[in-house]
């Protein structure tokens, strides 16, 4: 078995003991056609677990996944945010390696085609690390391209994760590490 076969296991557990997570890579994987990801309208708010409705992003792929713009922000990450970034462009919302990280995650998931498991790991004082997790999920209009991303922030620290989407995340011990894996 392989590194990336390791991590990508690794990834998937993570998933499984979230159980809001799991539900939702769950009904993502239900919805999906033949290998090609859901489309948008086979997405229905619904059915995702109400626990992840607050922290749920919604975007459009523009530009063959060049840029992307923010349809939706759930009601948890606006409040993090302080601000409400419906319908701009992604770079409005945050700069930096914040950005550089989130760009390269979405892109991942446009390019594979496949779900993206994000992690942002903080050092803390007392030597713990605390990981945010941020599940990307493609969908596809045509069953070809993808058009469209949902995004789902789990955060483990309500105080990091607000640090995070207010791009504030650069702590005076040490930076958080940002990695992901294609699912």
């Amino acid at each position: 078995m392989s590194d990336t076969d390791d991590a990508r296991l690794a990834a998937l557990a993570e998933i499984a003991g979230d159980p809001g997570l799991a539900a939702v890579l769950d009904y993502w994987n239900r919805q999906s056609r033949e290998g090609a990801p859901p489309r948008p309208r086979d997405i229905d708010p619904v059915f995702l677990p109400p626990a992840t409705l607050p922290y749920v992003t919604l975007l459009d792929v523009l530009e063959g996944g060049e840029a992307f713009r923010i349809r939706l922000v759930g009601t948890a990450n606006v409040s993090a945010a302080g601000r409400d970034f419906t319908g701009e462009r992604l770079e409005a919302a945050m700069s930096g390696d914040l950005l550089a990280a989130t760009v390269a995650r979405y892109r991942a998931a446009v390019i594979h085609r496949r779900p993206v498991l994000g992690h942002t790991e903080y050092a803390m004082p007392d030597g713990s690390r605390i990981r945010n997790l941020l599940l990307t999920l493609p969908m596809s209009s045509d069953g070809r391209g993808v058009d469209r991303l949902l995004g789902i922030f789990r955060p483990r620290s309500e105080q990091l994760a607000q640090q995070a989407l207010r791009n504030r995340d650069i702590l005076a011990y040490q930076r958080p590490v940002r990695s992901y894996i294609v699912l």
